[in-house]
Protein backbone atom coordinates (compact mmCIF):
# COMPACT_ATOMS: atom_id res chain seq x y z
CA UNK A 1 0.00 0.00 0.00
CA UNK A 2 1.44 3.35 -1.15
CA UNK A 3 1.21 5.99 2.23
CA UNK A 4 1.89 9.88 0.60
CA UNK A 5 2.97 12.66 2.45
CA UNK A 6 -0.32 14.61 2.87
CA UNK A 7 -0.52 17.82 5.03
CA UNK A 8 -4.13 17.92 6.28
CA UNK A 9 -6.54 21.43 5.77
CA UNK A 10 -9.66 20.48 7.65
CA UNK A 11 -12.57 22.40 7.19
CA UNK A 12 -14.13 22.80 10.71
CA UNK A 13 -18.07 23.03 10.15
CA UNK A 14 -20.01 20.56 13.10
CA UNK A 15 -19.86 17.15 14.54
CA UNK A 16 -16.43 15.60 14.69
CA UNK A 17 -15.14 18.27 12.54
CA UNK A 18 -14.03 20.35 15.78
CA UNK A 19 -12.19 17.53 17.42
CA UNK A 20 -10.66 15.98 13.94
CA UNK A 21 -9.17 19.56 13.38
CA UNK A 22 -7.91 19.56 17.30
CA UNK A 23 -6.42 16.15 16.43
CA UNK A 24 -4.89 17.03 13.18
CA UNK A 25 -3.30 20.18 14.32
CA UNK A 26 -1.89 18.75 17.85
CA UNK A 27 -0.14 16.11 15.74
CA UNK A 28 1.50 19.56 13.16
CA UNK A 29 0.23 17.74 9.99
CA UNK A 30 -2.04 20.60 9.08
CA UNK A 31 -4.50 23.47 9.84
CA UNK A 32 -8.33 24.01 10.18
CA UNK A 33 -10.01 26.83 9.00
CA UNK A 34 -13.68 27.20 9.95
CA UNK A 35 -16.65 27.53 7.29
CA UNK A 36 -17.17 31.00 8.39
CA UNK A 37 -13.61 32.30 7.21
CA UNK A 38 -13.82 30.28 4.27
CA UNK A 39 -12.88 32.52 0.93
CA UNK A 40 -10.85 32.32 -1.87
CA UNK A 41 -8.38 34.30 -0.10
CA UNK A 42 -7.80 32.54 3.00
CA UNK A 43 -7.83 29.02 1.46
CA UNK A 44 -5.11 29.96 -0.83
CA UNK A 45 -2.84 31.20 2.16
CA UNK A 46 -3.52 28.48 4.19
CA UNK A 47 -2.59 26.13 1.32
CA UNK A 48 0.49 27.64 0.51
CA UNK A 49 1.48 27.94 4.22
CA UNK A 50 0.99 23.77 4.31
CA UNK A 51 2.99 23.80 0.97
CA UNK A 52 6.39 26.11 1.85
CA UNK A 53 6.67 25.32 5.74
CA UNK A 54 8.44 22.13 5.66
CA UNK A 55 7.35 21.18 8.96
CA UNK A 56 4.08 19.88 7.94
CA UNK A 57 5.65 17.85 5.12
CA UNK A 58 7.95 16.33 7.64
CA UNK A 59 5.02 15.44 9.92
CA UNK A 60 3.27 13.96 7.23
CA UNK A 61 6.11 12.30 6.26
CA UNK A 62 6.74 10.51 9.58
CA UNK A 63 2.77 9.58 9.99
CA UNK A 64 3.52 8.00 6.54
CA UNK A 65 5.81 5.75 7.83
CA UNK A 66 4.22 4.84 11.12
CA UNK A 67 0.90 3.81 8.87
CA UNK A 68 2.98 1.92 5.89
CA UNK A 69 5.27 -0.02 9.29
CA UNK A 70 1.55 -1.10 10.04
CA UNK A 71 0.47 -4.82 8.89
CA UNK A 72 -2.17 -4.71 6.42
CA UNK A 73 -6.17 -4.19 7.93
CA UNK A 74 -6.85 -7.94 6.50
CA UNK A 75 -4.57 -9.14 8.98
CA UNK A 76 -7.04 -8.05 11.63
CA UNK A 77 -9.61 -10.37 10.39
CA UNK A 78 -9.18 -13.10 12.52
CA UNK A 79 -9.55 -10.91 15.49
CA UNK A 80 -12.24 -10.03 14.47
CA UNK A 81 -13.72 -12.87 13.74
CA UNK A 82 -12.64 -14.29 17.22
CA UNK A 83 -14.21 -11.37 19.40
CA UNK A 84 -17.81 -11.43 17.08
CA UNK A 85 -17.74 -15.18 18.22
CA UNK A 86 -16.93 -14.64 21.43
CA UNK A 87 -19.90 -12.12 21.65
CA UNK A 88 -22.65 -14.97 19.93
CA UNK A 89 -21.56 -17.07 22.36
CA UNK A 90 -21.89 -14.99 25.87
CA UNK A 91 -25.13 -13.69 24.03
CA UNK A 92 -26.45 -17.17 24.03
CA UNK A 93 -25.81 -17.86 27.52
CA UNK A 94 -27.58 -15.22 28.52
Amino acid sequence: MEVRHLRYFVAVEAADHFYNAARVVASGAGRPITHADVTPASVSGEIDLLLEDERYRDVAAAIAAEIAAMPPARDALPALTALADQGQSERGKA
